[in-house]
């Protein structure tokens, strides 16, 4: 809310509108029922977390320094996103596959942040519906999340003065970078609990 709030001028609305919540929303819906039904296991976590690695990988390498020269194809798109939407209504964590989904359509780095904050607020909140319905909005989890607060906060604040000094080439290869870095981090630790059972 925040950054969207600030960086409203920004925010691609039709891209939002007509593309992104759409094809996110439709596998979003897809992704929460399948929570509801049978939480799946770490495996599908873990076969995500790869496919991501090898996505972010895929994009350091590539390097290219005009994204918006090779967009992804429309399939690819409509499949990274409502895989994004899936993923996201599952585990809450479907950003990685949207990034990739997106990041060359809106290769202006202040839009692509805009509209993303865009997105993962009104995702967010369609989390939050699905969690107090199933009851699992407790005082527990709810202080637990206040404890993520101050670091939140950090995070945004570093992030936005990074964001606001660095340039669009090398701005891409942070924001890959970082998709990998995550997506090692969970196969990681995802690798190790499977290895336990």
């Amino acid at each position: 809310a925040w950054i969207a709030a600030l960086d409203r001028r920004h925010i691609q609305r039709a891209f939002l509108l007509r593309t992104m919540l759409p094809l996110v929303g439709v596998g979003m819906v897809a992704g929460l029922a399948l929570y509801r039904l049978a939480p799946p296991g770490p495996w599908l976590l873990f076969g995500y977390a790869m496919l991501v690695a090898v996505l972010a990988a895929v994009e350091l390498l590539r390097g290219a320094p005009a994204p918006d020269s090779s967009p992804l194809s429309v399939r690819a798109q409509i499949a990274g996103l409502v895989g994004g939407g899936l993923v996201h209504g599952i585990y809450g964590s479907g950003g990685p596959l949207v990034v990739w989904a997106t990041s060359r359509q809106l290769a202006e780095k202040s839009a692509l942040r805009a509209t993303l904050a865009v997105l993962w607020l009104v995702l967010g909140g369609v989390l939050l519906v699905q969690y107090a319905s199933l009851g699992q909005l407790t005082p527990h989890t709810l202080v637990a999340s206040a404890t993520l607060l101050p670091s939140l906060v950090a995070g945004k604040l570093i992030g936005t003065a990074i964001h606001r000094r660095i340039a669009p080439a090398p701005f891409r290869k942070v924001v890959y970078g970082l998709l990998l870095v995550g997506a090692l981090s969970l196969l990681v630790r995802k690798g190790l609990q499977l290895a336990g059972h």
